[in-house]
Parts: structure tokens; sequence; C-alpha cells
């Protein structure tokens, strides 16, 4: 498994074996991509209903939490997962704080879910398309292969062993491995 660099991503858009849509390059670091504040939001501590943060903008009271889609949509391939995490500013800086699942599965396509919440005393304005979140991809077909050669490994290491027997039967079988 390793990460995918900025490079790498560009790599594996170009060849379609993912997407980010829309990609904004100038938020692909060495490291991640920092994904947007999408277009809807659910208030989830009161009766406001569905919020437009395109055409009204977002603004969380303290306490106040709010379900949210990033404004982009992603296409996984079977062998990229992503990992996320909210902008390191955002709990410091903005005091917001992004509650959200651990990962990306391989496969998945669609925007991500998750729910922002106002940690801090005073009101914090939201807008479409700030910067929120990011996502870091890493590549897992070396893992799957890993997994196929331990496989194939620990398959003619128990084959060896029952040709020839433990080490308590057959004091060679050590060597034989």
């Amino acid at each position: 498994m390793f990460l995918l660099s900025d490079l790498l991503i560009k790599r594996y858009i170009k060849r379609r074996d993912l997407g980010i849509t829309p990609l904004l390059e100038e938020n692909l670091s060495q490291t991640c991509y920092y994904f947007r504040l999408g277009r809807h939001a659910d208030i989830l501590t009161d009766d406001q209903g569905s919020i437009d943060i395109r055409r009204n903008g977002l603004v969380l009271n303290p306490g106040v939490m709010a379900r949210v889609s990033s404004l982009e949509t992603f296409a996984m391939p079977i062998n990229v997962m992503a990992l996320l995490g909210g902008q390191t500013e955002l709990p410091t800086e903005r005091q917001l704080q992004l509650l959200h699942g651990p990962s990306i599965d391989p496969g998945y396509e669609g925007s991500i879910e998750f729910v922002v919440i106002n940690i801090g005393q005073q009101p914090v304005a939201l807008h479409y398309g700030d910067r929120i979140g990011k996502v870091m991809l890493f590549d897992v077909t070396e893992t799957s292969l890993d997994e196929v050669r331990l496989q194939e490994q620990v398959r003619k290491r128990a084959d060896r062993l029952r040709k020839f027997g433990t080490a308590d039967e057959n004091p060679d079988a050590e060597f034989m491995q």
C-alpha cells in the first residue's frame, strides 16, 4: 500500500483510473486533495430543513450541526482507498469539527457526506466551495498482491509439512523449508 502523491493522482485521473469531479488542481497538495463544501446542508439541531448553500450560504451557530456533502464526486477504482480528515485549521481557527467515517472504500462512487459542527462560541459562516476537508489516497494493489503471495507461501509451507512432517516427526523438516 502506498500514498498517492499529487503527480500520481493526476496520472491516475488522466488514465481514468480515478475520478474527482470537478477537480480543482490548486486543491492538490503533495499528500492529499482538499475537497470543498457542496451545495446543500441539512441542519440537524433545529427545524430549518434543507439549505441551499450556493444561494444562501450557511451560518452555524455555536453547537449547531449540519449534514453536508462535498462539492466533488469521487469515483474510486477497486485498488484505491482514501482516508478522510478535516483541514488542520478547522478546529483551531474556524472552531469547526467534521464528523465522518474514516475512509472511502475501493469502488465507491459519489460525494462525501459528513457532519460539520460549530464547537466554538461564535457563529461561523460557510460558503459553497469552501475548502472543508481532505482525502489522502492510497493504492492498495501491493497489499492485495502481498496477500496473494503470502497465501501462496502458507500453502507451500503447509504442503511441505504434510510431505515431510513437523520438526518433532522429522528432525530435518526445518531445513527443508
